[in-house]
């Protein structure tokens, strides 16, 4: 036990320093070899916590190999048990360990022999009240000397408040009566020593009998804001000045070129894809003008391109004896590749097409086309729906490659005895 005696007395020289609120050494037979530094009313307390620490060491041993033969571990089940592998969960670690009202902070650890048993656990607590207020003694009071006043108020007994003379100002009980009401946070207009404060205070969290209060000058809060009011109309006026200086300066030279946009716009929602500016000049707006030009001219081609692949759709129901077909197709984008035909072969056979080529634009439209002309040549010579998808995947893999898909189902409807072969290639 020498290296144990020389722990405790490391344990007892540090305690001023170290601010634990006490400490205790279990043996592996459930001895107290050192009991408390703080005497008679922390042995009686730490009776409990001597048990748990005991069980728990008892439980560790057991599971070395080496100690299991001869030791029997407790039955899993009470509450010393839940509490006392908490306990041993996170050993050598600092862990929140609360035991009815008790709030503490505890650190355990074992004093391993060769074997990997353990013959002394250590434990060392805190007292998670005495830390908090510890830590608002020492913060507080570096406010000191900023206007206002910072206060800890204790509600349960004021004369634990810090910095203790504060609690005795006119404002505190009334604003600590809001505060718990509010019970989390509030903020106030309070008059102290003559002068108006804003009060700000907060519900302690982990101390729930201490409140935070912070008070400023109201007189200088509004002095600040008077001078950001200042310095926005000083801000705003210059501003107002600046633009009425650059409208005249600009005026012609924007207004021209931004009319000449606007009617461009126009131009385009009437789909009016012959306009163009004329007055371009040599700045942005002239680069603009010009760019915007172009995009007429391609309007333009992108619109004469729908008209022709629109053409391309049937225009008309396709009537026979027993059947009506018709169609409509409208478009994502004004080229699209969505395909859709219908046509008579001869008099006895009708033949229905549904495709759908990935993407938009006028690669898609190209490739729809493309198809559209296979389809019509192969069903008039009397292809097979399934050959004429064969061929159709045959040209798209020799001119296009796989950079554009196309699904389809293709039908051949026989009128004369209503029988339809078809073949789906990706279509659902």
């Amino acid at each position: 036990e020498v290296p144990v005696i020389k722990i405790w007395e490391k344990i007892i020289s540090d305690y001023p320093s170290s601010k634990f609120h006490d400490a205790l050494v279990v043996d592996a037979r459930g001895n107290k070899v050192c009991s408390s530094v703080r005497g008679g009313k922390g042995r009686e307390k730490y009776g409990i916590l001597s048990r748990l620490v005991f069980r728990g060491l008892k439980k560790y041993n057991y599971s070395q190999t080496t100690a299991g033969k001869d030791m029997q571990p407790d039955e899993e089940s009470g509450q010393d048990s839940i509490f006392s592998k908490l306990l041993f969960q996170r050993l050598g670690e600092i862990q929140n360990f609360s035991m009815g009202e008790t709030k503490q902070f505890i650190f355990v650890d074992l004093l391993k022999n060769v074997d990997k048993t353990a013959s002394y656990a250590l434990v060392i607590t805190w007292n998670a009240n005495e830390l908090f207020q510890n830590f608002l003694k020492e913060t507080i009071p570096k406010t000191e000397g900023s206007e206002g006043v910072t206060l800890a108020f204790c509600e349960s007994n004021p004369l634990l408040s810090i910095p203790v003379k504060e609690f005795r100002r006119a404002w505190v009980p009334h604003f600590s009566a809001s505060l718990r009401l509010s019970q989390f946070q509030e903020t106030q207009t309070v008059e102290d020593g003559g002068k108006k404060y804003i009060a700000v205070g907060l519900t302690g969290k982990e101390i729930s009998d201490f409140q935070l209060m912070k008070t400023y000058p109201l007189e200088k809060i509004q002095r600040e804001i008077r001078k950001e009011e200042l310095r926005l109309l000083a801000f705003g006026l210059f501003s107002f000045l600046l633009a009425v200086f650059l409208a005249f300066s600009f005026s012609r030279n924007l207004l021209i070129p931004v009319r000449s946009l606007s009617e461009g716009v126009a131009a385009i929602e009437a789909r009016n894809f012959d306009y163009s500016i004329t007055q371009i000049t040599n700045d942005e707006f002239g680069t603009v003008a010009k760019t915007f030009n172009q995009m007429m001219e391609g309007l333009k081609e992108l619109s004469l391109a729908h008209t022709l692949q629109g053409s391309l759709f049937p225009a008309n129901p396709l009537v026979k004896p027993g059947l009506s077909i018709y169609g409509n197709c409208t478009t994502f984008s004004e080229l699209g590749g969505d395909y859709f035909d219908y046509f008579p072969v001869g008099n006895n056979h009708v033949h229905v097409i549904v495709g759908d080529v990935s993407g938009h634009g006028i690669r898609s439209s190209l490739l729809m086309t493309m198809a559209k002309a296979v389809v019509w040549r192969e069903a008039k010579l009397g292809t097979s729906p399934g050959k004429v998808l064969d061929v159709l995947n045959e040209m798209i893999r020799e001119t296009i490659g796989d950079k554009l898909f196309l699904s389809m189902f293709y039908s051949c409807i026989d009128i004369t005895n209503w029988q339809m072969r078809f073949a789906v290639a990706g279509h659902p």
